[in-house]
């Protein structure tokens, strides 16, 4: 079990960085190669902009959330850190499919 939470750390810290990136770094589509790249969030600057700053709160809530789960069960629970992997990759997925349907019903 100890590397199931090791793996969780680093999936949490892996959101948290990425999140911070999207939502406070990013400044338009032509600077990075990183970031929420679909053909919606790319369309234009603006709906870049919005992609990258909506999954960016995503994650950080999302990372920072799992986190202190991913501490809290390797230092009280160890069967719960399976249960913490796999909400971190539904977040993810969650995250991509919630900005892709933004991203629709904003910009059409």
């Amino acid at each position: 079990m100890p590397v199931i939470i090791i793996v969780n750390v680093i999936v949490s810290l892996s959101l948290i960085l990425g999140g911070y990136v999207m939502k406070f770094r990013i400044k338009d589509n032509s600077d990075t190669s990183i970031g929420f790249r679909t053909e919606k969030a790319l369309k234009n600057n603006e709906t870049w902009l919005f992609a990258n700053r909506t999954c960016g709160k995503i994650w950080l809530v999302s990372g920072i959330s799992s986190f202190i789960l991913s501490v809290a069960a390797a230092v009280f629970i160890n069967n719960l850190s399976l249960v913490i992997l796999g909400l971190q990759i539904s977040e993810i997925i969650f995250s991509a499919l919630y900005v892709e349907n933004q991203l629709k019903n904003k910009y059409h």
